[in-house]
């Protein structure tokens, strides 16, 4: 690791060489990364599944994407309480933070006749894709917290 003293002039220019990077991708992947949001938002959900399979879970039916009552109650029984806590907390502390991210709607009238603003407004719902090895089976639960 390298530190640099801020404000210095290798400090600026090592940052300068950073930001000129950027990120770089192929076309390739590009051009593969806009047919999957393409046929998601035309096909949804069927889209979905499909990409899960290929990606994620070969052998994923739709019944095991729908989760039971019951099946929520034995997970929650099953939970170390320690681990639910820590989630509990984490949650807590990331909505917190991304409350405070969140747009607000508001209004002017700058003068007669002129009237601004910007209205904001939640969608109903949102899909939320949750990263894991082979067959979903080590999920990045921080993604779902900050899904």
């Amino acid at each position: 690791m390298k530190i640099y003293p801020y404000p210095s002039d290798a400090a600026v220019k090592r940052l300068d060489r950073i930001v000129q990077r950027g990120l770089v991708f192929s076309q390739k992947e590009l051009t593969a990364v806009q047919r999957i949001m393409d046929d998601v938002q035309k096909n949804g959900d069927r889209a979905v599944i499909e990409y899960t399979r290929r990606f994620d879970a070969p052998g994923l039916e739709i019944a095991d994407m729908l989760v039971t009552e019951e099946e929520t109650a034995a997970a929650e029984k099953a939970v170390d309480p320690k681990f639910k806590r820590a989630l509990e907390r984490a949650v807590d502390q990331i909505s917190g933070f991304h409350r405070k991210q969140l747009p607000r709607s508001w209004f002017d009238t700058p003068r007669p006749g002129t009237y601004l603003g910007q209205m904001v407004n939640p969608v109903d719902a949102a899909g939320v894709y949750v990263p894991g090895a082979t067959g979903g089976e080590t999920p990045l639960v921080s993604s779902v917290l900050m899904g």
